[in-house]
């Protein structure tokens, strides 16, 4: 029985991940020649911290250094460009309705690699916070995250179920041993190859479905 669900952000609960990958684009706008290389390591780690894919970014793709100073200024520029539009852009179909209707049910969480306050800040901006037992993000990573979760529940993994739309979701799940769901996003298609998945939606209306048909959950 699952007894604690715990949701990405970006593309589960919110149809953000355009406004992310248009930040990436517009903050290296300069860079013109690796723009294409740029947004494609992007898209292809969903789930990976900004940070993480800056270092990446001027490691492998600019042949630069990057010192903290300037990754520090990239984070707040790409925070900029991004609090005001993640908070108007549309829910996924079924998410404040899952929110709703499971909240009072289910300790609900947020794990994002959003980093951690500007996601706390996000949630309260689009009214979410009270559907959710708590909101997580980084530097923190998911699978830490995760293992918070079962150790303030006291719970065996195989209790929480994590959705995501990112193979780094999956991982995290495999590495914390709980129960994964992938939220399918169209034109996105990471590999999952060698990750558990115990099924797919296209949406929350259809993880609201899963959690009462398939896994004989009751309001």
């Amino acid at each position: 029985m699952i007894e604690v669900l715990a949701l990405d952000f970006d593309g589960v609960v919110v149809e953000s991940l355009d406004v992310k990958t248009q930040a990436f684009a517009a903050i290296f706008a300069d860079r013109r020649q690796h723009l294409d290389a740029i947004l494609k390591l992007h898209r292809e780690n969903g789930g990976m911290t900004r940070f993480k894919k800056f270092e990446i970014i001027y490691r492998d793709i600019l042949n630069e250094p990057l010192t903290s100073e300037e990754s520090a200024a990239l984070g707040e520029r790409f925070e900029r460009w991004v609090v005001d539009r993640v908070v108007a852009c549309e829910p996924v179909r079924g998410s404040v309705e899952l929110l709703r209707r499971w909240s009072p049910r289910l300790p609900i969480y947020v794990i994002s690699a959003t980093p951690h306050e500007e996601m706390r800040t996000i949630a309260a901006a689009r009214g979410l916070t009270p559907y959710f037992a708590d909101v997580f993000g980084s530097p923190t990573t998911k699978p830490e995250w995760l293992r918070h979760i079962l150790t303030q529940h006291d719970l065996a993994p195989e209790r929480v179920l994590f959705v995501g739309d990112a193979r780094q979701d999956a991982a995290a799940a495999a590495e914390t041993g709980v129960r994964f769901v992938r939220r399918y996003v169209p034109g996105l298609d990471p590999t999952f190859a060698g990750l558990p998945i115990q099924h797919t939606v296209a949406d929350l209306a259809g993880l609201d479905t899963y959690l009462t048909e398939v896994l004989g959950l009751r309001l």
